[in-house]
């Protein structure tokens, strides 16, 4: 192995001047012509940084170059180096790029047989660039104030059957760092991910029995099915509530897994009602869609009270304390909440909601963990049941046919308590 000066290994080396020489003064903008098939081609900086030859827009006639450039001709093949700014951007010209002429910003390397491409490129962005990036000068535009920079720089040279194994044998490594950083950034996006994965596994484990035991002593769902229904009769006996239409039975196809035994499956039609709509006859305070924090799924902390002269046409739905409300136009975007604070004023809310009050037996925080679970948030999603492009939307009927997994009472109770120690524990992990 021996070590040699940058310019010995090369065969030709042409540069333009920074100071003095052609190109600071006759490469003005009077010379340039547009491109044509006479015209020849004036490579930048840029295409060194880029790595495209294709970039620029600077042709010089045919004529000019013969008198005045042809020693700063570039062929294919040939590297060439920025010496601006980027210093030491190396870029070799593809076989199909044209002939053309560097500018004051490039530096042009032809090597000689004996020289293998890569090794040269491989030592000169390893070694050399650094070493001429820390020799550059000036600040806000860093250059080489002298091409001898580069040209009186050592290299080792070896011969050249080793130069080929020595670029091998850094291929291979560069292919195993390559995979290394590609395992990297995996195992980032799964951490990144992971305190959602979790929270979505917890609420679907939760909805099918797997986060609490069963107990014979709490009874069963149809049970409590039995007592709704008796609430039901009564509401609408004494006119809170008119009659509704049977919803359609559950198949045992639309089921989606397996429940505990004590439980069943119910539309979430059957276990909430609303309180209707209404046009605002006074002072209200307003919910939209906006008003939801949908990476919480919390109500905002804030009022938006509206006139009822001032009220849009889509404040029409009455909320009560307790309610669920979930928007039904793009579904995916989780907006909503369970509304749980006092208001000043009378609570009425877009008709871009559904919204649920559960019946007695039903609970709640419950039911909204399995509103939120990837189960209703798959059927919600779902390309036949949320239709358009920019806004897709479920249809109300749809969604409250869409079907919830119910446990009797008492496990709804302890469901609800584990989930309310493990959640946090997920959004703790996201470090916000």
């Amino acid at each position: 192995t021996y070590k040699y000066s940058v310019t010995e290994v090369m065969l030709i080396v042409k540069t333009g001047s920074y100071k003095k020489g052609p190109f600071g003064s006759s490469l003005t903008k009077s010379i340039f012509i547009p491109d044509g098939n006479n015209a020849i081609k004036v490579y930048e900086q840029k295409n060194a940084i880029k790595k495209d030859w294709k970039l620029g827009e600077y042709f010089i006639s045919e004529e000019y170059y013969n008198r005045n450039m042809k020693n700063f001709t570039v062929f294919p093949g040939d590297i060439i180096v920025s010496c601006a700014g980027t210093i030491g951007e190396t870029y070799v010209l593809p076989d199909e790029c044209r002939i053309g002429i560097i500018n004051q910003a490039l530096m042009r390397i032809s090597l000689m047989e004996s020289v293998y491409k890569d090794f040269y490129l491989l030592y000169f962005n390893f070694m050399i660039k650094g070493m001429a990036q820390f020799a550059s000068q000036g600040t806000a535009l860093k250059n080489i104030p002298s091409f001898d920079v580069f040209k009186n720089m050592l290299m080792v040279f070896p011969p050249l059957t080793e130069q080929h194994r020595i670029v091998e044998r850094v291929d291979a490594i560069m292919s195993k760092l390559d995979e290394l950083e590609k395992a990297e950034n995996e195992l980032e996006n799964i951490k990144k991910k992971f305190p959602d994965d979790m929270r979505d596994s917890l609420l679907q484990a939760a909805i099918q029995g797997k986060l609490t035991k069963q107990r014979p002593e709490d009874g069963t769902a149809e049970e409590l099915l039995k007592e709704i229904r008796k609430e039901k009769e009564r509401l609408i006996a004494e006119g809170k509530m008119k009659p509704e239409k049977p919803l359609k039975p559950i198949a045992d196809e639309e089921k989606p897994f397996d429940i505990p035994e004590s439980w069943a499956w119910v539309r979430l039609g059957e276990i909430t009602f609303n309180h209707g709509q209404k046009k605002p006859e006074r002072d209200f305070c307003y919910i939209d869609v906006g008003s939801i924090d949908n990476k919480k799924c919390q109500l905002g902390n804030y009022e938006i009270i509206i006139k009822p002269e001032n009220a849009s046409s889509r404040a029409r739905k009455i909320i009560k304390q307790n309610d669920i409300i979930y928007a039904t136009i793009r579904p995916y975007l989780h907006n909503a909440c369970i509304v749980n604070r006092v208001f000043s004023k009378e609570i009425i809310a877009s008709t871009a909601f559904a919204v649920m009050h559960c019946y007695g037996g039903i609970i709640t925080e419950y039911l909204f963990s399995a509103l939120l679970s990837p189960m209703f948030d798959n059927y919600a999603n779902a390309p036949d049941k949320s239709k358009g492009v920019a806004y897709p939307a479920i249809g109300e009927k749809d969604f409250f046919y869409g079907l919830i997994p119910l446990p009797p009472l008492a496990e709804q109770e302890r469901i609800v308590e584990r989930l309310n120690k493990l959640l946090p524990l997920c959004e703790a992990m996201k470090g916000e």
